[in-house]
């Protein structure tokens, strides 16, 4: 009988375990994989700034393909190369910390880029500005309180270096932003 019960507990354990793995309601997060100095807020950030990485890279090759003016395909072009150094950066920080990444850019950012991809002319350059615009000053805040909460160090270097990096996107969209 002992030897059942045993079982009986290992088996509600995995079942348990099991059931844990898949209450995460289709949210994406970074996985810790015992890191100790690495926080939930550092997890979460590192995962935001990776989707974020994605997310541009996507939209900076559409810009650099799709817009109508230099303006726009010269930022365009700079956030695709600034994102992938990026996000080759989040990359050597997680796996250095054991942190799983999401592998693919968040349901909303996805929808933004399938929405630029169906746009063209004035609308296409407006929509990405405007929403480049509105994903660098959320990464901006989320970054800004990475620095000022976060435990881990590689993860707030990481902030500190990436912070600069969003607000030169921020200002050159602002500038190359259409008028009319």
């Amino acid at each position: 009988m002992k030897r059942h019960s045993g079982r009986l507990t290992i088996a509600l354990l995995a079942l348990a375990g099991a059931a844990a793995c898949s209450t995460g309601g289709g949210a994406v997060h970074a996985a810790d994989t015992g890191t100790p100095s690495a926080t939930g807020g550092d997890r979460t950030w590192l995962a935001a700034l990776h989707q974020a990485n994605l997310a541009e890279i996507q939209a900076g090759e559409l810009a650099k393909k799709k817009g109508t003016t230099p303006a726009i395909r010269s930022v365009g072009a700079m956030i695709v190369t600034d994102h992938v150094a990026s996000d080759d950066q989040v990359a050597r920080v997680a796996k250095s910390l054991k942190i799983t990444l999401p592998s693919s850019a968040a349901p909303a950012d996805a929808a933004a880029a399938s929405r630029l991809a169906n746009e063209s002319g004035g609308t296409f350059d407006h929509d990405f500005v405007s929403t480049m615009m509105t994903g660098h000053q959320k990464m901006i805040s989320k970054t800004q309180t990475e620095i000022a909460q976060g435990a881990e160090p590689q993860v707030k270097n990481l902030a500190q270096s990436t912070l600069p990096v969003l607000r030169k996107h921020l200002t050159a969209l602002r500038k190359a932003a259409p008028t009319g």
